[in-house]
């Protein structure tokens, strides 16, 4: 599967969270047990809720001071003369935070599922997509590294571990209500031994017809021309492909 060039910005990114660690370990992939029955239909249109999710630095705040709290509890007297709130190293984790920030900025998602499989058009960035050919998770390997996808219960999964030990997660969560999906991102690195995860939600929505009406030529590739609805709408009825007698 081809991958635009914003995929760079995301090995780049994870030799950041990597750099730090003395000693790199192969990533470990558990795949995800696919179910032959689909739980849960994802396809729809949905836009970002931008109040709800996570927020990156109270995220880290957060882990900051969870960390040093574990720190703090797992030393001993005399060490802890010398101890201060800052003492664990920040850095991977602001990497990891930087990352999942980066790579979950979009603000909508066109999902379309069916028996085949599933796509998830993530705009300004690649899609993840899923066959459903068997009963267990597919793997494959592709410039990204080892990539693993399929149904955890009624979550899909979507998990993709970097050469250099960095790994992504993408789990996508139905609200009981149907009109709402979670999306939570995890990443980890061999330089912290605690994972980040980012969660954006999304609603649903009606997208708008586009005023645009492109199409594909030889000549001059794709090109688009805005036209009000009226004329649109004169359009589809006028095209043989419309079923008007």
């Amino acid at each position: 599967m081809p991958r635009p060039p914003f995929v760079l910005v995301i090995t780049v990114l994870a030799a950041m969270a990597a750099g730090c660690a003395s000693n790199k370990r192969s990533p470990t992939v558990v795949p995800p047990t696919q179910s032959a029955v689909q739980p849960v239909d994802f396809s729809g249109s949905w836009e970002r809720n931008y109040s709800r999710g996570g927020d990156i630095q109270e995220n880290v705040s957060r882990m900051a001071r969870r960390l040093s709290r574990n720190v703090y509890q797992g030393s001993t007297p005399n060490s802890r003369r010398g101890y201060t709130s800052s003492s664990p190293s920040l850095g991977p984790i602001i990497a990891m935070a930087r990352l999942a920030d980066a790579i979950t900025r979009t603000d909508t998602l066109l999902i379309e599922q069916d028996e085949v499989g599933i796509e998830v058009e993530r705009e300004e960035d690649f899609a993840l997509t899923c066959e459903f050919n068997n009963t267990t998770a597919q793997q494959f390997y592709s410039p990204l590294g080892h990539e693993v996808c399929g149904w955890d219960g009624t979550r899909m999964v979507f998990h993709v571990a970097l050469p250099d030990g960095v790994s992504i997660t993408h789990r996508l969560v139905m609200a009981p209500s149907g009109n709402e999906l979670n999306v939570a991102t995890t990443v980890t690195s061999p330089a912290s031994s605690t994972p980040y995860t980012l969660n954006r939600f999304y609603t649903r929505f009606e997208p708008l017809p586009s005023p645009y009406v492109c199409e594909q030529t030889l000549s001059r590739k794709r090109v688009c021309e805005f036209r009000p609805s009226d004329e649109r709408e004169q359009q589809r009825i006028d095209s043989p492909d419309s079923g008007t007698p």
